[in-house]
């Protein structure tokens, strides 16, 4: 993606993900697999591998967000 969020954006929502995998995902902004402005996003044992981005390898939360995670792995982002 040439904003944000590789795989997933999320603006003014929310979002959650469960036993999911993230792998080779790039964003030109933030959050190479995920991006969530104002917004709240909950993500549960998933796996990131090799995602990047200017901000945020795996996962940005920005702009009055909030973020859970939960026995996530994160491998080279």
């Amino acid at each position: 993606a040439t904003g944000n969020g590789g795989a997933i954006s999320i603006l003014n929502g929310s979002g959650a993900v469960y036993y999911s995998s993230f792998q080779n995902n790039l964003a030109g902004a933030a959050g190479g697999a995920i991006s969530a402005q104002r917004s709240s996003l909950l993500v549960v044992e998933s796996s990131f591998t090799l995602n990047a981005a200017a901000s945020g390898g795996d996962i940005a939360v920005t702009t009055s967000s909030s973020f859970v995670g939960d026995q996530n792995t994160h491998t080279s982002s």
